[in-house]
């Protein structure tokens, strides 16, 4: 997850991105020049898994402050980093060094972009596989139901022995249907009855 919020913030070309504990759960905000564009994580475990990565990978040099490397884009960069705190609450900001010589390319679409949703149709802001912040939380869940964690935000942050676990709480609270895309279990499943019926057909017409 780290990654992915990484990835969108230097590909919007912010400067700084801040992590901090709000009531609601974790705030991220990206901040070019005076402008902060932010979201709400609100999944205590997926929270906590991500400041256990932030932990493990930060090296700090002057007190609490240092650097960390996240990979964007398949190339490890170096970034600013620092622990503060505020109201209480312990968080962290990421300075990426980036972007006044480093502009989005076609080849790299803003991920703030607006378009019809390939999900629901709905005009809104869409993501780069064209899905809006709803239809997008669906495919996570349905990739996370399926199992398939390289396709998900959670298997950026979870150990592959939480992942378990978290996929059932997953089914637990939103059920085992999936939500956006057809699964292929059933379609697979669909295919033998097919093919089974196919062969009782045949063998009634061998005894005729």
């Amino acid at each position: 997850m780290l990654q992915r919020v990484v990835e969108e913030a230097w590909d919007d070309g912010a400067a700084t991105i801040e992590f901090e504990r709000v009531p609601e759960g974790l705030e991220i905000t990206s901040f070019a020049g005076h402008t902060g564009i932010g979201t709400v994580l609100d999944d205590s475990e997926l929270e906590k898994a991500l400041f256990h990565v932030v932990d493990t990978n930060a090296e700090l040099k002057q007190g609490d402050r240092g650097t960390i490397r996240v990979s964007i884009h398949g190339k490890t960069q170096t970034l600013g980093f620092e622990w503060y705190h505020s109201f209480g609450e312990t968080c962290f900001r990421i300075h990426l060094d980036n972007k006044a010589n480093q502009p989005t390319t076609d080849a790299e679409p803003s991920l703030d972009c607006h378009g019809e949703c390939a999900g629901c149709d709905s005009y809104a802001p869409v993501d780069d596989q064209g899905l809006c912040e709803e239809c997008a939380a669906k495919l996570e869940r349905d990739m996370i139901r399926l199992g398939d964690w390289d396709y998900t935000m959670a298997g950026f942050v979870l150990p592959e022995e939480e992942r378990e676990t978290y996929r059932a709480k997953v089914i637990a609270e939103f059920g085992e249907k999936m939500e956006l895309i057809v699964d292929p279990r059933a379609a697979k499943s669909q295919r033998k009855k097919k093919s089974k019926r196919g062969k009782r057909t045949r063998n009634r017409r061998k005894s005729r």
